[in-house]
This record gives structure tokens, C-alpha cells and sequence, in this order.
């Protein structure tokens, strides 16, 4: 196992700050489809809180299955 940040100890912490942000972003535009939106498209917004939730831990388990980790460390 790397020795990288970890969280809730699920793995690495493996999504950047910018990718961080439009997450949580995006995931909010989706959450309001459920408010505005009466057809079947509202359940797209529930895509949203996903979006969300991997962008409030930093952890996102695709990322991780792929290998990928676009969160810079700082090297000493």
C-alpha cells in the first residue's frame, strides 16, 4: 500500500482541488433538476449526490478501480 493521505480508510484521497470543486458544482445543478424539473429527467438529479459525495470525501472508487490520482502532493 502507498504511503498517501488516506480517508475514512477506504484509499487515497484521489480527486484534486479543482476537480473537488466542479464536482460538488455539478452535483448541485443535478440535485436541482429534482426541484424544477416533473418528468421522468428527475432522476438524473439523483446522479447529482453522488457527484457530491465524492467531491466532499475526495475519494472517488472509479478513480481508484482505474488507478487514477489527479491530487498533487507536496514533495519535501
Amino acid at each position: 500500500m502507498s504511503s498517501g493521505k488516506k480517508r475514512f480508510s477506504k484509499g487515497e484521497i484521489n480527486v484534486g482541488q479543482l476537480d473537488r470543486a466542479l464536482r460538488i458544482l455539478a452535483g448541485l445543478c443535478l440535485v436541482a433538476i429534482l426541484f424544477i424539473e416533473d418528468s421522468p429527467w428527475r432522476l438524473v438529479g439523483l446522479l447529482g449526490l453522488a457527484y457530491i459525495l465524492t467531491g466532499l470525501t475526495r475519494w472517488c472508487p472509479i478513480y481508484n478501480w482505474m488507478g487514477i490520482n489527479i491530487c498533487s502532493t507536496k514533495k519535501t
